[in-house]
């Protein structure tokens, strides 16, 4: 039961952790599509 609580805890943590990062990147492609100069 112990195990199946760490694992739990593990999956939880990762998916904050990849959701954070995916944001991130997000954001930075809007500002370089916000800031790219007009050719």
């Amino acid at each position: 039961m112990k195990k199946l609580l760490v694992l739990a805890v593990v999956a939880g943590l990762g998916y904050l952790v990849w959701r954070e990062l995916s944001a991130e990147k997000a954001e930075r492609e809007l500002w370089r599509e916000v800031t790219d100069p007009i050719s």
